[in-house]
């Protein structure tokens, strides 16, 4: 249970967008910088009290400490000119992986099961231009959308049941 909370808090301060000494003066230091960091680190556990102190200044509800996130983004990486600070970016990821998760546990709620069919999963590697014509052509065809242009790709993904 230390293990989850630890990776929840570590989380919802990130979304936040809080270092360990913001939350500390954010909760008007009524629990130590020391104190977060051994929660971060599953060393100890928040009685009642605190955890009432952490939910409100993190903007969290309780549950949200004991909720398993199903995902795992794997490697980001934004653009290379973008001048977004880490600590902007540590966010946008973690609130992506909010957002994604309480999406997934909707569809599996309400009974929708999707599952992406890679219709290229049987390509071992692109090594050339005509490789990446022939892939393009090839989910083109899967995916039956002929050669015209594609007018909303985020809707076409999707359709496709790409998250």
């Amino acid at each position: 249970m230390n293990k989850l909370f630890a990776e929840r808090f570590k989380s919802a301060r990130i979304m936040r967008g809080f270092s360990l000494q913001n939350l500390a003066d954010k909760i008007g230091n009524r629990i130590s910088r020391q104190a977060l960091h051994k929660y971060e680190k599953g060393e100890s556990y928040p009685d009642s009290e605190v955890m009432a102190l952490l939910c409100e200044a993190l903007g969290v509800h309780r549950d949200f400490f004991s909720r398993e996130s199903i995902i795992e983004l794997g490697e980001i990486q934004f653009r290379k000119l973008d001048k977004l600070p880490t600590k902007e970016q540590n966010r946008v990821v973690e609130t992506t992986k909010e957002i994604l998760t309480r999406y997934l546990e909707l569809e599996e709620l309400l009974g929708i099961k999707k599952t992406f069919n890679n219709p290229i999963k049987n390509y071992k590697s692109i090594s050339s231009y005509e490789d990446v014509e022939h892939m393009a052509e090839e989910i083109r065809k899967q995916w039956n959308i002929g050669i015209n242009p594609i007018y909303n790709v985020i809707e076409l993904l999707e359709d496709n049941n790409i998250k």
